[in-house]
């Protein structure tokens, strides 16, 4: 009967410790669900110095439709980006999937699909775009960003 009593003593910490644990990795989920439609609004508007904001100096890896550039600088990544981008029209970008999935440092994936039209044509294509970030100094950080239609 003791142990009962000092469980129930106990369990009110318990309860606590699980809702303080809870709190940061629900703060993780909200900031990178921001960071998603962050992303996915710069897409949309085909906005490379707004995605560039997220891009790390370090460098990335970026799969455009088949372009793969490895390991590039933060003007390299934009340059790229700007490039693909151009000669499409504006069009919808869904957030599919925006996912913390943790680790040390803290990582994340986001699943965007990008519905748009090349200029001058009347047939729209779809694209599923996977982008990988990494916390780093409080940050969302690009480490990679993957596209295929």
């Amino acid at each position: 009967m003791t142990s009962a009593r000092a469980l129930l003593r106990r369990a009110p910490l318990v309860l606590l410790a699980l809702l303080v644990a809870a709190v940061p990795a629900r703060a993780q989920t909200d900031e990178v669900a921001a960071t998603a439609n962050a992303l996915a609004a710069a897409w949309r508007t085909r906005n490379a110095e707004a995605l560039e904001r997220y891009l790390p100096p370090t460098g990335i890896d970026l799969s455009l439709d088949g372009t793969d550039h490895r390991g590039v600088g933060r003007r390299q990544a934009r340059a790229a980006l700007v490039r693909f981008l151009e000669p499409w029209t504006e069009g919808g970008v869904e957030v599919r999937r925006a996912e913390a999935l943790g680790g040390e440092p803290p990582r994340a994936l986001l699943e965007l699909v990008w519905t748009a039209r090349a200029a001058d044509t009347p047939e729209a294509r779809t694209f599923v775009i996977f982008v990988s970030l990494e916390r780093i100094d409080d940050d969302w950080c690009i480490q990679e960003i993957r596209l295929f239609s």
